[in-house]
C-alpha cells in the first residue's frame, strides 16, 4: 500500500506472522520479519523510484512534491516494542490500527464507560504526517508498558540471566452497591489531573 500525506510518500507492507511462544519462536519470528523486511525493500524502492507511476495510480497532479518518503512494516504479531530497521519503521497490527482509527490508550471501568485517556498529540484531530512519524517512532502503548517494567539481571551459576519484571501491579477497589463512591472518584480524578500520562475523557470523547 502507498499513499502521499503532507508532501511525504508512506510506503506499507503488511504481513501476518504468527505470534510467538517460546524464545525459539521469538528468534524464529525476529528472523522471518527480517527476511520479510529484505523482500519488501525491494518493492519500496521501485515505488520510491517510480513516484510519477504512483501520483499516476493515485489520481494526483504529477508535480506534487515528496519531500520525504517513509517505509512501514506492519505485522500481525505484536512486537512489544517500537522498530527501526534498514531505514524500516516496524510495527504491530494492533497499535497501528488504534492510530489510523483515532483510539489512544483508554481507563475504563468494569461497565466500560470511559474515565480518561492517554495524553498524547499524535491521536488529537486529523492524521498528520507529522503525527504518523511521532507514533512510528515511539507508540503510546508501548510507553506505557514501558513505564510498568523494570530491567533485572540475575546470576545463575556462570550465567547472567536479563528480564523484564512488572514493578507497577494492578489495582482493584471493592466497592458494596450502597457505598457512597464520591470519595473514590475524587481520588481517581486527582490522580489523573495530575498526571502527565493521562487526562480526564470528555463526555463526549465515543471509542
Amino acid at each position: 500500500m502507498v499513499f502521499i500525506l503532507d508532501q511525504t510518500m508512506f510506503i506499507v507492507e503488511c504481513k501476518s506472522i504468527l505470534p510467538p511462544y517460546t524464545i525459539k519462536d521469538h528468534a524464529k519470528t525476529n528472523a522471518r520479519i527480517i527476511s520479510e523486511i529484505q523482500k519488501f525493500q525491494k518493492n519500496a524502492t521501485f515505488f520510491e523510484n517510480n513516484n510519477r507511476y504512483v501520483k499516476q495510480k493515485l489520481g494526483i497532479a504529477l508535480d506534487t512534491r515528496i519531500e520525504d518518503v517513509v517505509r512501514i512494516f506492519v505485522t500481525s504479531s505484536t512486537l512489544g516494542a517500537a522498530g527501526y530497521f534498514n531505514g524500516v519503521y516496524m510495527i504491530d497490527e494492533a497499535a497501528f490500527n488504534a492510530f489510523l482509527f483515532r483510539n489512544p490508550p483508554l481507563l475504563r471501568d468494569i461497565d466500560m464507560n470511559v474515565y480518561a485517556k492517554q495524553n498524547c498529540w499524535e491521536f488529537d484531530g486529523k492524521i498528520t504526517a507529522a503525527k504518523l512519524k511521532s507514533f512510528l517512532l515511539n507508540p503510546p502503548s508501548l510507553k506505557m508498558m514501558e513505564k510498568q517494567l523494570k530491567r533485572q539481571t540475575n546470576t545463575v551459576g556462570n550465567m547472567k540471566v536479563t528480564r523484564y519484571n512488572k514493578v507497577i501491579p494492578n489495582r482493584y477497589y471493592s466497592i458494596d452497591d450502597d457505598s457512597d463512591i464520591s470519595e473514590l472518584q475524587q481520588l481517581f480524578n486527582n490522580l489523573v489531573e495530575n498526571s502527565d500520562t493521562f487526562k480526564i475523557a470528555d463526555s463526549d470523547d465515543k471509542y
